[in-house]
């Protein structure tokens, strides 16, 4: 039984202005009580239908490639907006150059970008000429992998595959020189964020011998249904209820607009991730008032004062908002721990971080919205 369909899609995928998918705890930061139901609907549904589930590959380092007027263009996240120099590489040798020269003094740096710069001719192979634009994608591996006991794995950055290397995937990185998964497209050069690229636009790209071109997502095909405990679910809904009032005016886009603090929701969610790179969970209104008057937090003295006089003014909605976080949170991990442990048996692609079984996350898409599943303080922990 194969669980995860590499290369196929089971439905349309909808192109977005942006690529970017929030985590539900961070719905309530962003729209209140209405986005944390919102996020809480989503899981429930996300628990109920596996199949909106899907894994997202993690990849590294990112590149961006495509087509203008003037030909095929290989770069990246730096090159693509860059603005004292040429950052649209029209050669092998310039992408080459161009890696090189940002850490010239580095011991491995030529060797990188010279094994970097070999996909150039690979990927110019993929892109159709009359293509106009540039796809973003992440470079899963840069050399042929190794098969050992019938197994492959890869590693690009936090997570490790293993592949079974009967499998068809497992032929196919085998037989290859380099893999990348493409998920993005930008229409030019001016855009700030790049939009998810559809199902049509992937398919549309051509063979190159000796790359495989991974679609952003696996599919998960056969997951059980995870009822999530009723009275866990209706406990956060109660949760959320209770504190509407109170929750909805200390986030009121008006009120923290007046305060100059309109960035509040994108405050609180530094802190998560401040706790998050330090491998923490459960973050608690005392420890963001700590982390707040911390040079950490990286706001002026006056945003600060203002932060905390509304903070004094609405202590019971400051309060819920972490209460009402965490349950979400908590409701988001039985869902992962479900998907992580049905997603892994007599599966072709198996991962784990820091030997601990589990993907990165998944990515829900409900009809409540699109959200990332995902265990921050293990997936983004810096030490």
């Amino acid at each position: 039984m194969k669980i995860f369909e590499i290369t196929k899609y089971n439905k349309p995928m909808l192109a977005e202005a942006k690529a970017r998918i929030p985590h539900p705890e961070d719905s309530v930061f962003e729209e209140g009580t209405a986005g944390a139901l919102r996020a809480l609907e989503a899981i429930a549904h996300a628990a109920q239908n596996p199949s909106v589930n899907t894994v997202k590959w993690d990849g590294t380092p990112a590149i961006i490639f495509g087509r203008d007027e003037n030909g095929f263009i290989l770069t990246d996240k730096a090159g693509f907006s860059a603005k004292k120099y040429d950052g649209m590489a029209r050669s092998q040798k310039m992408f080459q150059d161009m890696i090189f020269n940002r850490k010239p003094d580095e011991p491995t740096r030529m060797e990188y970008a010279t094994q970097i710069a070999k996909l150039y001719p690979m990927l110019e192979k993929i892109v159709p000429v009359k293509f106009r634009g540039f796809i973003q994608g992440d470079i899963m591996w840069m050399s042929q992998p190794v098969a050992h006991d019938g197994i492959i794995e890869i590693q690009p950055l936090k997570v490790k595959y293993t592949i079974d290397a009967s499998s068809d995937l497992g032929k196919k990185i085998k037989a290859s020189k380099a893999g990348i998964v493409v998920h993005s497209h930008f229409d030019s050069r001016e855009e700030e964020e790049p939009r998810a690229m559809t199902p049509a636009e992937i398919a549309s790209l051509k063979p190159s011998p000796g790359l495989v071109v991974l679609s952003p997502v696996m599919q998960i095909d056969s997951v059980p249904s995870f009822d999530l405990a009723e009275d866990d679910v209706q406990s956060v809904r109660n949760l959320i209820t209770k504190n509407k009032s109170l929750v909805d005016k200390f986030l009121n886009p008006m009120a923290i607009g007046a305060l100059k603090i309109s960035n509040l929701p994108d405050i609180f969610k530094s802190f998560l991730n401040f706790k998050a790179y330090r491998g923490e969970d459960a973050p608690t209104s005392t420890e963001f008032l700590t982390w707040l008057q911390s040079p950490d937090s990286s706001i002026t003295a006056n945003k600060l004062q203002n932060v905390l006089d509304h903070i004094n003014k609405n202590k019971t909605g400051f309060s819920a908002v972490f209460k009402i976080a965490n349950a979400l949170v908590n409701l988001k991990y039985a869902l992962k721990h479900h998907l992580d442990t049905n997603a892994s048996q007599d599966a072709s692609v198996v991962a784990s971080i820091r030997d601990e079984p589990g993907h990165e996350g998944f990515v829900a898409d409900t009809p409540h919205g699109k959200f990332k599943i995902v265990n921050r303080p293990v997936f983004m922990r810096k030490f």
